[in-house]
């Protein structure tokens, strides 16, 4: 399932053919997760609004796709990222304002709110979220908050300062670890245990693979 056209909708492709097209929010799609545990698929988009859809068993038919199972309201400006944590029952979602928003998956209750005060030239680009009820945002310039569900703020950190050097993208190694991979580029790797330990130094691999598929793009393929 793939967003970010520019008719503002999410399309199902199967072996590179688009099989069914789904028109409902008012802006271009930003970021869309799936919950295999709860059979949904999240949507979120430009005009601020997360929009939660069944996967029906015939997701070829159109017809199943009229309306969404439910609506999360919360946010008053653009979706930028979005990571579902499927064991806590738990949507952890940013905006560009710095908003952060986490909601049951089961009801779509607004559960916590984060107003992060970013400053005026940061914004948000991707957030993650961990088993242990922690989630990390990282914005556009190489800044880390690092928080809990519980509000208590772990880390707030601006990465490789003073260094020209844009993290391209980062994810939690394991499920129980907090060990973080961090992609400098297309040749530089940096595997940190805590964020406080990250500094310039960094190894030098081989171009590796993204760490983590786009979030307008996400894989819907069953496990054999």
């Amino acid at each position: 399932v793939l967003g970010g056209f520019l008719d503002n909708s999410f399309k199902f492709i199967r072996k590179g053919v688009v099989f069914n097209t789904v028109n409902y929010h008012q802006k271009i799609i930003t970021s869309i997760v799936v919950s295999s545990i709860a059979k949904v698929i999240i949507v979120g988009s430009k005009d601020s609004n997360i929009t939660m859809w069944c996967v029906p068993k015939d997701i070829d038919n159109q017809a199943k796709f009229i309306n969404p199972r439910m609506v999360l309201y919360g946010h008053h400006n653009e979706i930028v990222s979005m990571s579902i944590q499927q064991e806590m029952d738990l949507l952890f979602s940013a905006d560009t304002d710095g908003c952060v928003l986490i909601h049951s998956v089961h009801n779509g209750n607004l559960l916590r709110h984060f107003d992060l005060k970013l400053a005026y030239n940061q914004k948000p680009r991707k957030i993650l979220s961990h088993l242990s009820g922690l989630f990390l945002l990282l914005t556009t310039d190489n800044h880390v908050f690092l928080r809990n569900i519980n509000q208590t703020l772990a880390v707030n950190k601006e990465l490789f300062k003073g260094n020209d050097v844009k993290i391209q993208d980062l994810a939690f190694l394991n499920r129980s670890g907090l060990q973080i991979l961090f992609t400098l580029g297309s040749e530089n790797v940096l595997i940190v245990d805590t964020i406080e330990s990250v500094s310039y130094t960094h190894l030098t691999l081989p171009t590796i693979y993204s760490v983590q598929i786009s979030v307008v793009a996400v894989s819907l393929k069953k496990k054999k």
